[in-house]
């Protein structure tokens, strides 16, 4: 049976190929050089098997349909391909292992999804874990809402286990980051110090790009993330190290790390809030900056700002802006 207008053309490609059938719509026209309109195509994929692409044609034009609603496996798949390529590949990873703890609504109409449903996933996962997948499916279903699937978000109310203070974690004391100072000549000691001047996390240090004497930072683990800091006067020298070495954070760059730290014998140390000795982490910058800038009592808004947090309440989140130069003049009068 001939498809109607519109409907998309299914074809075969020559030669040997893995997917040689394809899937094309015509979604426009434009003028050409003849005076008449040539088609504007999009091609929706290619695909192994003749059946294969007769079905992605007829999912195409099923979805097309304004009375069409999505089940959360393809709301998910929509998630992923609209905003992963702007999370790091931890929060990834993260909201990967949350998908998979969804699959008692994987195949449920969004819109049939309740409260209940959610808060059942949310008991049924661990309590580390709780909090990751909230946001994972907070940010799902914000998807939907942005088209038009449902009004209002199930999962804002969910309660997850509250967890202890976490002691992976502690700031660099003040003779230690002097100490520190011996190694800034290394890229991982300049990373090390960089990282407790900005506050930043280490994964969006090591992609952040230098602007003059500021770090533009285009990706992150929230939307909060992107944004431009400027950089302490006295941690300028170091942007010399920029682009670090290491694409990511991984075991290269902890290794790394390890060696700077053990070098100017600040590595280890007796965490006062356990007793227990440990290593400090690269995280362990971003801490030591937070609680140096409580210490110091400076704007706390222009910290959540440089960190990438989001604003404390609806109204600050709104109307709350910072021009670039009252963040670098408050940001210098932080004492590292």
């Amino acid at each position: 049976m001939r498809a109607p207008n519109g409907y998309g053309t299914v074809y075969k490609l020559s030669g040997k190929r893995r997917r040689p059938w394809v899937v094309r719509v015509t979604v426009g026209y434009k003028p050409n050089d003849n005076g008449g309109l040539s088609p504007i195509v999009h091609y929706i994929g290619y695909y192994a098997t003749q059946k294969e692409a007769y079905q992605a044609r007829d999912e195409y034009n099923k979805r097309k349909s304004p009375s069409y609603i999505p089940v959360f496996a393809e709301l998910a798949d929509d998630f992923e391909k609209e905003h992963f390529p702007t999370i790091r590949e931890g929060t990834q990873a993260e909201y990967r292992t949350a998908r998979v703890k969804c699959s008692t609504i994987a195949l449920k109409r969004v819109s049939e999804i309740t409260y209940t449903d959610l808060q059942e996933i949310v008991n049924a996962a661990k309590p580390s874990t709780q909090a990751v997948l909230k946001a994972y499916l907070k940010l799902v279903f914000k998807e939907a809402i942005r088209n038009g699937y449902i009004e209002r978000n199930p999962a804002e109310l969910l309660k997850t286990a509250k967890t202890g203070k976490s002691t992976a974690h502690y700031r660099f004391t003040p003779q230690e980051i002097e100490k520190l100072r011996a190694v800034a000549d290394t890229p991982a000691g300049a990373f090390a110090l960089l990282t407790i001047y900005t506050g930043a996390r280490p994964a969006e240090l090591l992609n952040a790009k230098v602007e003059g004497n500021a770090l533009r930072i285009e990706s992150g683990k929230t939307a909060n993330a992107v944004r431009i800091i400027p950089v302490h006067k006295d941690a300028e020298p170091l942007l010399k190290f920029f682009p670090f070495p290491w694409k990511d954070y991984s075991t290269t760059l902890t290794r790394a790390y390890n060696n700077a730290l053990a070098s100017a014998g600040v590595l280890e140390y007796v965490n006062p809030e356990t007793g227990k000795k440990q290593n400090h982490k690269p995280h362990d910058g971003r801490h030591t900056f937070a609680t140096l800038w409580h210490e110091q009592r400076l704007n706390e808004g222009i910290r959540r700002y440089i960190q990438g947090h989001t604003q404390a309440g609806i109204g600050a989140a709104v109307y709350t802006h910072f021009d670039i130069d009252e963040i670098r003049k408050e940001l210098d009068k932080l004492k590292v």
